[in-house]
């Protein structure tokens, strides 16, 4: 199985795992990170700064609004025709504070499914309040909260950063110990960013390659 590919638009850094997750062992020479892991000097430095500033990220954000998207879809293909099994779009507005209950506006939703409707009924025959029941098939009920781990599906918010649990599935954190032996790094594209009030804001694509294929690992990219 090849990796997941992901592309993670945090303008600050990304998500982590643990270094149970399969890391390979540290270099012997002490080195702090393993010497084949950045392909260019440029993805050395602003993967350590991430590495090291990720945790300040959640004491340096007050509040954001985003909108967030999310499309999924699983299929198999048989005889050259592809067979769609499960397929989920959606779009929310999200009002994230600090220590203030998060602000989800649906702004779109849909999804297919084999006995789609069954589990309609179903909700709808034991249902105990007013939600709407395509609430349930939304990807998640809470934004992003800044220095948190993303990463894990299904992932408690309040046990331990970047652990999964035993019966949730996992990807290796890019930034996580260890990371540098699950992956190798490399600097991409610059964006620049201008604001009314004249501050200027530089953002670094890091690509994050998997040094193998590992349902485990991503192959994607960090803005950083």
């Amino acid at each position: 199985m090849r990796g997941s590919r992901v592309v993670i638009g945090a303008l600050a850094a990304c998500f982590a795992s643990p270094a149970a997750s399969g890391a390979q062992d540290r270099p012997a020479d002490g080195t702090r990170f393993a010497p084949d892991a950045f392909l260019d000097p440029v993805a050395r430095q602003i993967y350590t700064t991430a590495y090291d500033q990720w945790d300040a990220l959640g004491d340096n954000i007050e509040r954001y609004t985003a909108r967030i998207e999310n499309r999924a879809e699983v299929a198999v293909r048989a005889l050259r025709r592809k067979r769609v099994l499960y397929h989920s779009q959606s779009a929310v507005r999200a009002f994230w504070e600090r220590d203030r209950e998060a602000v989800i506006q649906v702004l779109g939703s849909k999804a297919q499914y084999p006995f789609r409707e069954l589990s309609r009924e179903e909700y709808e025959n034991n249902r105990t309040d007013g939600r709407p029941w395509w609430l349930g098939e939304l990807p998640f009920d809470t934004p992003f909260e800044p220095g948190s781990d993303q990463l894990f599906v299904g992932a408690d918010p309040d046990s331990e950063p970047f652990q999964p649990t035993d019966d949730a599935p996992w990807l290796a954190h890019p930034l996580g110990e260890g990371a540098d032996t699950l992956y190798r790094f490399q600097s991409g594209d610059t964006i620049s960013l201008d604001f009314p009030d004249g501050q200027r804001f530089d953002a670094i694509r890091l690509d994050v390659l998997p040094r193998r294929s590992d349902p485990h690992l991503i192959n994607g990219s960090l803005w950083i």
